[in-house]
């Protein structure tokens, strides 16, 4: 296995930490990208872990033409001061962003009803996810005993057709069924 290869069967992890402060002092970078090496040999262990780390002091104001990722650092840096969500910040991205710095000004009680509220949520959703299985799991089962029901008939007709007895028939019929 060629350096930086392997052959963990894992998902990518991605550690993101967003620091108020600087490890970089004097640098203007904002994102910074860190793997897995060996010490001594300086081995890449794997690519599919990854730590990020976003310095938000290096980006304090917001440019005219800025990325996502720059947006993203303005607004983290400078959520607290926001009367509102300020224009150029309009996208699901940032909906989500400021949906959930709301929630972390929820008073005690506040957050308990909405933990409580997401609770019963999940299991409304799960409940129906259940039942949705369960009528699924029926309408088979009807569904194939339909189906036997059907070629049993078919196989009736066509002994009957044959002019089989009808209580040999029958015998057939009650051995099918047992089976």
């Amino acid at each position: 296995m060629a350096s930086g290869e392997n052959d963990y069967n894992f998902p990518a992890v991605y550690f993101i930490g967003i620091m108020d402060f600087s490890f970089h002092e004097g640098e203007s970078r904002v994102l910074y990208r860190y793997s897995l090496r060996e010490q001594e040999t300086l081995e890449l262990m794997t690519e599919r872990i990854q730590f990020i780390f976003l310095e938000l002091t290096n980006y304090p104001s917001l440019k005219p033409n800025a990325t996502v990722l720059e947006k993203v650092c303005y607004a983290l840096h400078n959520m607290e001061t926001f009367p509102d969500r300020p224009a150029g910040f309009e996208n699901e991205l940032f909906r989500l962003l400021f949906e959930s710095a709301e929630i972390a000004t929820f008073t005690p009680q506040e957050r308990i009803k909405y933990e409580y509220d997401m609770t019963t949520e999940r299991d409304i959703r799960n409940q129906i996810a259940f039942a949705e299985k369960k009528g699924m799991d029926i309408g088979k089962a009807e569904g194939i005993a339909e189906g036997r029901t059907q070629e049993r008939q078919r196989i009736v007709e066509e002994l009957r057709r044959q002019g089989i007895p009808e209580d040999v028939i029958q015998q057939a019929v009650e051995a099918s069924k047992k089976g």
